[in-house]
Parts: C-alpha cells; structure tokens; sequence
C-alpha cells in the first residue's frame, strides 16, 4: 500500500508561538475516512510547564459540540522539547476531530500538528487547505 494515495494528509494545527494559553487545532472534516492519526510536534518547553494535549470530536462543523474522546489525551513534560507526540483515532464515531493543546503556569511552543485520515471509503479525495503536493513513487 503506498501511503499518500490510500489516506489524507492535513494540517490540524499551525505552528504556535511560546505560550500558556489553550489552542484548539483546525476542525478537520473526516468524512469517508475511519482511521485519523494525529501528530504533534511540541518545540520548546519552559521547565515547570505543565502541558498536555487530547482529541475531540463532535458532529458539528463549526466545532461548537466538541466533546474529548476518552483516552485520547497525552502529558506534555517539561523536558519534552522537540518531540513528537501521536495519538490515533481508530474507528471514528463523529464525522468531525480536532486536537486541542492545553498550556499553563510557563511557555510551550507547539511546532505544529498535522493529521493522517485512513480507511478512505471515497476516491479521489482533493488536497485539503495547507497541503501543496502529494506524490507516490516507485523505485
């Protein structure tokens, strides 16, 4: 199976300059998909930060009936700079996600978080916004 032609690639986050507020990511539409793989990228991370993150989904556009998925959430340490953080969403109940950063008491950059739909049902799907190019090669 080549990856880029059997699932969708998003970006579920833009990069988030240092800060100790909470970020909700992108509303992502996983129509047709059953699978969403996120991933985060957390940049620098103040000592005595305390951070996490968790997934939401809901069955408004909108995004105003996010509820958290049980399970879905990971611990951000304060000596977790420049480290990926994944969490996969398998069989998907609520047509939309998005990942949320909670951040307090010191700074944490958040790099970005970008998101891998699978289990696509419908064919072909468009590039959604922020993705420019999607090749398969064979070598």
């Amino acid at each position: 199976m080549d990856l880029a032609s059997q699932s969708q690639l998003g970006i579920a986050m833009a990069p988030q300059a240092a800060g100790t507020g909470n970020v909700n990511g992108n509303t992502i539409d996983t129509r047709g998909a059953t699978n969403a793989n996120f991933t985060l990228h957390v940049g620098t991370v103040v000592s005595g930060a305390a951070a996490s993150w968790k997934i939401q989904q809901g069955d408004a556009s909108d995004g105003s009936d996010m509820v958290d998925i049980d399970g879905a959430v990971q611990t951000i340490q304060d000596t977790d700079d420049d480290k990926l953080f994944e969490i996969e969403i398998a069989k998907l109940r609520k047509r939309y996600v998005r990942c949320v950063v909670l951040r307090a008491t010191q700074n944490v950059t958040i790099n970005g978080c970008v998101v891998r739909q699978t289990g696509l049902r419908t064919f072909p799907r468009s590039l959604p916004t922020g993705v420019d190019q999607s090749i398969v090669i064979n070598s």
